[in-house]
């Protein structure tokens, strides 16, 4: 919704690097020589302080491991209606801050895992139920890290990119908690990749990739992923 705040993770993230550069020399260490690094969604942090207005200046070089780039960050559109949803779970209306706060914690995080219902125009939003959210108009997220990355809209500094193998399982098993079949398996690459780009993507990533597959394309579009 149009009352909605957010970013307050980055936000403390930016914080806490400005904590470091007024104090890290009392311990020892350099405040114009500061590497911040991450993997998984540490990857997608780091890469989010590296393309936003923000950071500039709080840090030096990066170290980006295994940021599923492809994941995109919300709209506010998109966290506006997983938030509704987990306000209803937990017997709240939209926006009703006072409520929620009533509301036990254990609640909340069971909301988080239970409320938000599959959004199947954007299939890969749902692998990251909450993260960022990109406002041009309001905080440190301005636009999605990838087209930031693409346009070159950040700091120019060392960075070193890489990526842990076998992460895919962990999305792909959280999302298809079911086998997927042959039929199914290429049915979801056209609903990703759109009919043309899918035909690419199952010729590189085709059902039978892995001889161990057991009738389960989730084995190989966790490769894929």
């Amino acid at each position: 919704s149009e009352s909605m705040q957010g970013n307050y993770g980055i936000m403390d993230q930016i914080q806490a690097l400005k904590w470091i550069q007024s104090n890290i020399e009392y311990f020892g260490g350099n405040k114009d020589r500061v590497t911040i690094d991450g993997q998984s969604a540490g990857g997608e942090s780091t890469t989010t302080l590296l393309t936003s207005p923000d950071a500039v200046g709080l840090f030096h070089q990066t170290i980006i491991q295994s940021n599923p780039l492809a994941l995109p960050s919300h709209t506010r559109e998109s966290a506006a209606k997983n938030a509704k949803d987990v306000f209803e779970y937990c017997g709240c209306t939209k926006d009703d801050v006072a409520c929620m706060k009533k509301v036990p914690a254990d609640k909340v995080v069971e909301a988080q895992h239970e409320a938000p219902r599959v959004d199947m125009k954007n299939l890969f939003i749902n692998f990251q139920t909450f993260s960022p959210m990109v406002d041009s108009k309001q905080g440190p997220v301005p636009q999605q890290p990838l087209y930031a990355l693409q346009e070159g809209a950040f700091p120019p500094m060392p960075i070193m990119a890489g990526s842990v193998s076998e992460e895919g399982w962990l999305f792909v098993y959280e999302l298809f908690v079911d086998p997927l079949k042959k039929k199914e398996y290429y049915g979801l690459l056209d609903v990703l990749f759109g009919l043309s780009t899918a035909k690419t993507v199952k010729k590189m990533y085709p059902y039978d990739l892995l001889s161990d597959n057991e009738d389960d394309g989730r084995n190989v579009l966790s490769v894929l992923g």
